[in-house]
């Protein structure tokens, strides 16, 4: 994929993903428009855990893009099907928690929207594989819920900022495209989009 300028952090929890971007010089590229997918390696991962902790995360998340992005516009999601029984569970859940946290970035005066991926992806495009990601049916999916996302948002939208870091041809930084090329291949000419993925 030629425009490939995703942050990706595979199987990294929401708050390890929040330091990842922080330590990566992610936000020196000023992106207008962020997506956000993030909490199933949460609800894997961290079994002790209630699914009202993964949401503050999320909520802590959303607050330093705020701080270091104020003008982007992000577009959060729901989180998709996971073939494994106590994953879906606290998807579920957690996915319950999304839209309060989401209206509380948008009360403190951050741009964010809600785009629900859940219902939007069928069980039948999960990856029997590893149980958790989509099929390219799946991804294609994803990316026309992203696109309508954006579209619904565009007045939100800022212009590019001129002063963020270029973004190379290919980015030799980037970890975990593979599996998001559907996603991105559909936003790539729409704006200057950086995605915070799982």
């Amino acid at each position: 994929m030629s425009n490939n300028a995703c942050e990706a952090f595979p199987g990294r929890t929401i708050d390890e993903v929040d330091q990842d971007a922080l330590q990566s010089g992610s936000y020196d590229f000023v992106p207008n428009v962020i997506l956000v997918h993030l909490g199933t390696n949460d609800c894997m991962a961290v079994a002790n855990e209630t699914v009202a902790i993964a949401a503050q995360r999320f909520g802590s998340l959303l607050s330093t893009i705020r701080q270091r992005d104020a003008d982007a516009l992000v577009v959060a999601s729901t989180l998709i099907h996971n073939l494994v029984p106590s994953v879906e569970d606290c998807i579920k859940a957690f996915n319950v928690h999304l839209p309060v946290v989401v209206q509380q970035a948008r009360a403190a005066g951050q741009k964010v929207v809600l785009v629900d991926m859940h219902d939007a992806v069928p069980i039948s495009d999960i990856n029997t594989t590893d149980a958790t990601h989509p099929t390219d049916t799946g991804y294609a999916i994803m990316a026309q819920v992203w696109h309508h996302g954006i579209v619904n948002a565009s007045t939100s939208i800022s212009a590019p900022n001129a002063t963020g870091k270029g973004v190379p041809a290919t980015p030799s930084s980037v970890v975990g495209l593979g599996h998001m090329s559907g996603v991105l291949t559909v936003l790539a000419a729409l704006v200057s989009t950086w995605a915070l993925l799982d």
